[in-house]
């Protein structure tokens, strides 16, 4: 799974700055995938 590219657009998309901002909004969408 292209969890970088995931990450990336989410960062995009929500315009968040912060990585570990992203990355905990990535978590609760995969989250919410599986």
């Amino acid at each position: 799974m292209p969890t970088r590219a995931i990450i990336d657009g989410i960062q995009q998309r929500a315009g968040v700055e912060s990585p570990e901002a992203a990355r905990d909004l990535a978590v609760a969408v995969l989250a919410n995938l599986t």
